[in-house]
């Protein structure tokens, strides 16, 4: 593993170095998001928080590796000072443990008896920090005092002692303090737009110079109104409590979703197995999916003038997950004929844009011969064949064009498979951000019940990172009425 040390001042009281920045050293090659596993993720939540508790004359290192005369000491964490708020007063060295192995106790054990053997003049603090539970008596911070110089932590137990310690330390933060931390978070908010004009300029000479293609996703067809996947599949369960899911109620609707694992693919096929036919399966989706639609949507318009605008000289193609034909329907009232809806064989190479249903079609007004992927047993069909038309439709896009991804999480375990076998190894870099091919337009989301700027800072940059990898940069919004100028900006030609 590469030999990563990075130093902290404490976030919580606004350090910064010269540029504004969190101070961070790297001893090589950061690769600053390598937590795609749970210990990982937990190096992130823990330093996180020792970060917050530590004074100015403080430091946090990762990966540290000693030697001395007894050999080399490699660490997941090292306070060379120790953390006098958390009551470690001396150099700490900190290993986290995702699952406890019979024999981890032990090894810590050998390990400090190396240390002081040769380091009489130098005491460690060894602490262990893991999800497991052990039993023995607590200290008033939670820990377990296993050795005199071996402490040991649930998760849990830790979180809260910390957090009660940041708590108590932002009560008391004096007036020019908090000044500090204002002035720290407006520079990054002034970071964040400079990176995000940085990557529209970028989106625009891509669109300018290549072929594209326009991939859209549900949150195209919830800003005209249609509900979500989850919602329609309440809705076609309790539709006018119809036969055969007389049984269905709002009291056990959530219950019936959660035996489906949360899944929704999994709850599609048991709407499904529960009609004696497809057609009257799809007929009621219909009912469901147009019932909330609104007269006009901005983003929808957005995307439709784009096209037209364009007329076929780069946008080659739409890819859509969706069933509607909310943007066939806003071209006809733009008076634009030059596409073919593609939902099977359909295709009609004479016009000058295919719009690809590759999950099916279900239009609103008209009847047509489709067969859309409505439930579990469809999904992998469709994704078990990699010569399925719709999956080739996909992979040549990725592969030939630039793709901008619109009202989609990118969380599609199948998407990010194509997405992975398109940008292969053999492909550019993949923390390259400048060797990035696409974009996805993305809404920047604090984590749920963690509103900490340095926490969110972090997760955002993982997600950053990961989308990277499949040839992806992300353009950042923070509303979604923010999406349609963005997408005006990008796509539409001012003459």
């Amino acid at each position: 593993m590469k030999k990563v040390v990075k130093e902290y001042r404490t976030i919580r009281l606004g350090e910064t170095g010269n540029s504004g920045e969190t101070i961070v050293k790297a001893t090589n090659e950061v690769d600053a998001a390598i937590i795609h596993n749970n210990e990982r993720l937990l190096e992130i939540d823990i330093s996180d928080r020792i970060a917050y508790c530590m004074e100015n004359n403080e430091c946090l290192t990762f990966q540290t590796e000693i030697s001395g005369s007894n050999g080399k000491f490699v660490f997941d964490m090292m306070l060379p000072s120790g953390c006098r708020l958390l009551g470690w007063s001396h150099k700490t060295a900190i290993e986290l443990k995702a699952r406890m192995m019979p024999d981890t106790i032990y090894k810590c054990e050998e390990t400090l008896k190396r240390w002081e053997m040769g380091h009489k003049t130098e005491p460690l603090t060894f602490v262990i920090i893991s999800y497991e539970h052990l039993k023995g008596r607590k200290l008033k911070d939670g820990g377990i005092r296993i050795q005199p110089n071996i402490i040991y932590y649930n998760v849990s137990d830790f979180f809260t002692h910390a957090d009660n310690i940041i708590e108590n330390r932002e009560k008391i933060l004096t007036e020019q303090e908090k000044r500090k931390i204002k002035r720290t978070k407006k520079e990054y908010l002034k970071q964040l737009q400079d990176t995000k004009e940085s990557l529209i300029k970028k989106a625009r000479k891509a669109f300018d110079n290549g072929r594209v293609s326009l991939f859209l996703g549900a949150g195209v067809s919830i800003d005209a109104g249609l509900p979500p996947w989850q919602e329609l599949l309440k809705g076609v369960f309790q539709s006018q409590n119809e036969v055969p899911y007389a049984y269905v109620s709002d009291t056990n609707m959530e219950a019936i979703l959660e035996a489906c694992d949360n899944s929704n693919i999994v709850a599609g096929r048991y709407a499904y197995n529960g009609f004696a036919d497809g057609d009257k399966y799809r007929n009621r989706i219909k009912k469901v999916l147009y019932k909330t639609k609104k007269s006009s949507s901005d983003l929808v318009n957005a995307v439709c003038e784009a096209i037209v605008d364009d007329s076929g000289r780069k946008i080659s193609n739409v890819v859509t997950y969706n069933y509607d034909d909310l943007i066939e329907n806003r071209l006809d009232e733009m008076g634009y004929k030059e596409y073919n809806s593609v939902y099977g064989k359909n295709r009609d190479t004479s016009k000058r844009l295919q719009i690809y249903h590759v999950h099916g079609m279900i239009p609103q007004r008209k009847t047509i011969e489709s067969t859309p992927i409505l439930s579990e047993k469809d999904y992998h069909d469709l994704y078990r064949n990699n010569h399925n038309w719709a999956n080739v439709v996909q992979l040549y896009s990725m592969n030939t064009m630039t793709c901008y991804f619109i009202g989609l999480s990118m969380m599609d375990p199948n998407l990010r498979r194509l997405l992975d076998f398109s940008y292969s190894d053999e492909g550019p870099s993949k923390a390259d951000i400048n060797q990035c091919p696409h974009f996805a337009f993305m809404q920047r989301k604090a984590l749920k019940g963690d509103k900490r700027v340095k926490v969110n800072q972090e997760h955002w940059h993982v997600q950053e990172k990961m989308l990277r990898e499949f040839g992806i940069n992300v353009i950042w919004y923070n509303e979604h009425s923010e999406l349609p100028d963005l997408i005006r900006k990008i796509m539409i030609i001012k003459e």
